[in-house]
């Protein structure tokens, strides 16, 4: 990214909103470096593995960028304001905050469902879950490292919180 983008305006916050990068079929496995920019506003309205990318897998590298402000809602799994489903890839030094309201499971802010790959130095910050579950989590760092434990089952390798 060469600069800051505002996805608060039409087209992107009409309709369903955000269309996201990568899906099943066609998964992001490329590189996105986010050079210390700043996307405000992303809305994603329904669907099915959903964030600002939709599904990630391979050598997928996504770094340096914050998601402010994003609100997605649906009623399908896989949802979070960075990547919905990750099947692989690595996640660096990447920040999100909004709102997510999903009646589903494989929820999260940084990342919704994830098989395998690796997340470091990245936060969530005012994160909100509307309705009952509503929850603010101010500077919560998470770090993981996952690992394939064979029969589809997701083995932890490397887990740990930081509060700030």
């Amino acid at each position: 990214m060469d600069a800051d983008i505002d996805l608060s305006k039409a087209p992107y916050n009409t309709g369903n909103g955000w269309t996201p990068i990568g899906t099943e079929t066609t998964p992001f496995t490329g590189t996105f470096h986010g050079n210390g920019h700043t996307i405000r506003g992303l809305y994603i309205f329904e669907g099915k593995n959903l964030g600002l990318f939709g599904t990630i897998e391979g050598k997928a590298e996504i770094s340096d960028l914050t998601l402010k402000d994003a609100d997605i809602r649906t009623t399908k799994s896989g949802v979070a304001i960075l990547v919905g489903q990750m099947l692989g890839g690595t996640i660096t030094n990447t920040h999100v905050s909004g709102t997510i309201k999903a009646d589903s499971h494989n929820v999260g802010t940084l990342v919704g469902y994830m098989e395998r790959g690796s997340i470091a130095d990245s936060c969530q910050y005012r994160f909100n879950f509307p309705q009952n579950y509503r929850l603010k989590i101010p500077h919560f760092c998470r770090y993981w490292l996952f690992t394939s434990a064979g029969s589809g089952r997701k083995k932890p390798a490397f887990f740990f919180s930081l509060m700030r």
